[in-house]
C-alpha cells in the first residue's frame, strides 16, 4: 500500500506503477478527482469504451449489492489480460470498505480497482 501527498500525485498518474491494483482517488474537488481517475483510467492500456474490460459501478449500487465489488474483482475477463473496475462516488459506504478490506487481504489477480470519492 502507498499513499501519496496531494502535490505527488499527478506525478504518480504520469506513470503508476503497474504493482498496484486498488487506487483510491479522494478530495473536495470533484472535478479534480475525476480528472485524475480518466487519467489513471486511460494508463492502464484498457478500451474505456468496453464494457467488458472496464465496469463502472456506483458507490450506492456496490452498498446496496455486498460483495458486488469481489464478485466484480473475481471475475475472469474474457478479451483482455485485466478489467478496470471504475467506483465512482464512493463515500462512507461500508459494504465497499468492506470489500476493499477484503480484496487488500487476497488481491484479486485480474482487476485494477479505481475508485473515486468525496473527503
Amino acid at each position: 500500500m502507498a499513499q501519496k501527498k496531494a502535490f505527488e500525485v499527478d506525478g504518480w498518474l504520469a506513470r503508476p506503477d503497474p504493482r498496484i491494483s486498488i487506487v483510491l482517488l479522494y478530495g473536495p474537488d470533484r472535478g479534480l478527482v475525476s480528472e485524475r481517475a480518466k487519467a489513471f483510467a486511460g494508463k492502464t492500456g484498457l478500451p474505456l469504451d468496453d464494457p467488458f474490460s472496464v465496469v463502472r459501478l456506483e458507490g450506492s449500487e456496490v452498498d446496496r449489492d455486498e460483495g458486488r465489488l469481489l464478485d466484480e474483482a473475481r471475475t475472469v475477463p474474457m478479451f483482455s489480460d485485466r478489467r478496470l473496475l471504475w467506483v465512482r462516488n464512493a463515500t462512507g459506504q461500508k459494504a465497499l470498505a468492506d470489500d476493499v478490506k477484503a480484496l487488500t487481504a487476497e488481491p484479486a489477480r485480474d482487476a485494477i480497482i479505481l475508485i473515486e470519492a468525496g473527503d
